[in-house]
This record gives structure tokens, C-alpha cells and sequence, in this order.
């Protein structure tokens, strides 16, 4: 990483004397201004400290931020979407990229019922919607996915089952559940519509997990984020900061089965469960182009209909798959 040039840290030193440990990371002015001003309110709102212990915190966490620790962390928290994300060691900090998928899959699912008034095939007619997130971490997609979903007011309701092996991560998720509830990001009828359980989905055991929950066993989309990056990608493309504190296991698989590389490990399991839970749409997240050609050849062999969304910056990032026409309108953001 290059030295800052020396007028940059003086007229950061000006502005406040804390400033050159943010500019460390940030290595722009504007965005250390940013994390100071966020740091600040994050510690106005702490309890009992005074002025002259706000000031000792202020420096301490500008300190640890220097050294590398993730905004994310220090603020406890990261804004995804309608919802506060509780962020901490054990599990992946929410990524914006994540944010929009579940973004663009409910927008357009709003889109479809509107058309229709709620009474099209889309939704089932013996019980409620069912959404399944495999791999969800600190529980992004499955909080924001209910927070889409109770903006739709579906007449038999809803509810969304977030899956991961990690249980840090899956503590992270039920304590994002109840904060989102306190805040009223969620309504206090969240803490029945969402549940999260701890299973491996490269364990065949897991739709045993999943039929115990829903009962039948059926799901009607399944949602993923899985680890997804190479060994070599996790040296070569991840900062240093990711390499110190995020934890490993939620970038990079297991090694790698027969025929399959390491990176696209999770993909036949998800799509192998998504056969056997009877998923009617499938969306999920790559590390783009490359990736996303082979998990879209992965499900067309298996006799999906697929397409790929482009993502904020122009990446082939989400393959999406069904498997009636009725839910051919996910290829409306596609590009194949």
C-alpha cells in the first residue's frame, strides 16, 4: 500500500487530530471525515460515559480502525436495507451486493402479484410463502427478505428459514432478529415468521432439518450467498482486513469433491436440496462472470430454466433459476 502524501495527513491533522489514524484505511479525506462523524454518533449514543471518556473511546476505536478493523465492527452494526445488520467476530459483514439481490427478487415478486391482485400462481393456495436461505450468516437476506415480505401483505403469510453451519454467525442472526424487533424494523410477529437453524448443506441431512421446520419439507425459493471465492482468490483479492477478521470459512468452501472446483463446492449441494425441497425459483449469489457461467450450466443440466443478473457494477453476480413458467418473470433483470 503507497504512503500517504505528508499534505494529506497535515490538512487531516487540521481538521481534527484523530483524522490520520482513519486516512490509514480510508485513504481518502472525504471517507475518514464519514467514519469519524459515524464513529462519533455511535459513541454519543452509549450510555453513561462522559465527555472526557467519549474522547478515550473515540481515540481507542479510531486506533483499533487504523490497525484494520472493520467500520462494521466498531459501530457493532451495518444498514442493510430496512434493516440493522449486528456485526461482530464469526460471521461476513452484509456486502451491498447482497443487499441488492434481495432487493431486485421482492421488487420484482411485488411487481408480479400487483399485476395480478395477489390471485395468480405465484403464491400457494394451502399455506404460507415460503422462503429458504442457505448459508445466511449474521442473517442478512433472511431479515431483509422479511422485512420485503411484510411490505407485500400476502393473505396466507409468510415465512423464511435461514440456514448456516456457523453458530457465532447464527447467534449474530437471532440478536439481529430481537434488535430489529426492538427498533421496529420488524414487527413483533417476526419472531414467529422467522427461524434459523444450524445444519451443513453438504450434509444430505439437511432437508431432514428443513422438512422439520416447514413440516412438508417444501419450500417455494431458495435464496443463497455461499462461500464462493478460490483459495488463491482469498489470498490475492481480499484486503488485509478481510484476511484478519472475517472469518475464513464463510469466503472459501471446504476442498474442492471430484470434478468440481473449490470455489463452486456449495453449488450442486444447493441445487441438489432445491430439487428435494421442490423450489419453484432458486437465486443465487457467484463471484461473478466465470463462476456464474458454471453454476448456470450446473442448473440447466439439471433441467432448470436459468438467467443471470448483472449487478451495481456490471458483474454477471446472481445466477437465477426456475422451474414453471409461472416464474419466468425473474429472467426480466436478466442478461445470459
Amino acid at each position: 500500500m503507497p504512503r500517504l502524501p505528508p499534505h494529506l495527513v497535515t490538512t487531516a491533522r487540521a481538521q481534527h487530530p484523530l483524522l490520520p489514524l482513519l486516512l490509514r484505511q480510508t485513504r481518502t479525506l472525504p471517507l475518514a471525515l464519514s467514519e469519524l462523524r459515524w464513529l462519533r454518533e455511535y459513541i454519543s449514543q452509549l450510555p453513561n460515559l462522559t465527555l472526557s471518556r467519549q474522547h478515550d473511546h473515540l481515540r481507542h476505536l479510531c486506533r483499533r480502525r487504523s490497525l484494520g478493523a472493520p467500520l462494521q465492527y466498531l459501530l457493532k452494526s451495518q444498514p442493510f436495507g430496512d434493516v440493522d445488520i449486528l456485526c461482530g467476530k464469526g460471521a461476513l459483514i452484509p456486502r451491498p451486493e447482497t443487499e441488492e439481490t434481495v432487493v431486485r427478487l421482492f421488487s420484482l415478486l411485488e411487481s408480479q402479484l400487483h399485476k395480478n391482485n395477489h390471485n395468480n400462481a405465484l403464491l400457494p393456495t394451502d399455506r404460507e410463502l415460503r422462503v429458504l436461505d442457505l448459508c445466511t450468516g449474521p442473517g442478512s437476506i433472511t431479515l431483509l427478505a422479511a422485512s420485503n415480505l411484510y411490505q407485500l401483505h400476502l393473505p396466507r403469510g409468510f415465512r423464511v428459514l435461514g440456514v448456516d453451519i456457523s453458530r457465532a454467525a447464527l447467534t449474530l442472526a437471532r440478536r439481529s432478529l430481537k434488535y430489529n424487533i426492538t427498533t421496529g424494523a420488524l414487527p413483533p410477529a417476526a419472531k414467529h415468521s422467522i427461524s434459523f437453524i444450524t445444519a451443513d448443506i453438504l450434509n444430505s441431512n439437511t432437508h431432514a432439518a428443513i422438512e422439520e421446520n416447514f413440516g412438508d419439507g417444501s419450500v417455494d425459493i431458495v435464496i443463497a450467498n455461499p462461500p464462493y471465492v478460490s483459495l488463491e482468490g482469498y489470498w490475492k483479492d481480499t484486503s488485509r482486513s478481510v484476511r484478519l477478521y472475517e472469518p475464513e470459512m464463510a469466503l472459501v468452501p471446504p476442498s474442492g469433491r471430484d470434478g468440481v472446483r473449490r470455489e463452486d463446492v456449495f453449488y450442486p449441494a444447493i441445487e441438489s436440496l432445491s430439487r428435494r425441497v421442490h423450489a419453484r425459483a432458486v437465486v443465487l449469489e457467484t463471484g461473478g462472470d466465470e463462476q456464474s457461467a458454471r453454476v448456470e450450466q450446473l442448473f440447466e443440466g439439471s433441467g432448470w430454466r436459468t438467467g443471470v443478473w448483472v449487478d451495481f457494477a456490471g458483474v454477471r453476480r446472481n445466477v437465477v433459476a426456475w422451474g414453471d413458467d409461472s416464474w419466468s418473470w425473474l429472467a426480466t433483470s436478466s442478461h445470459s
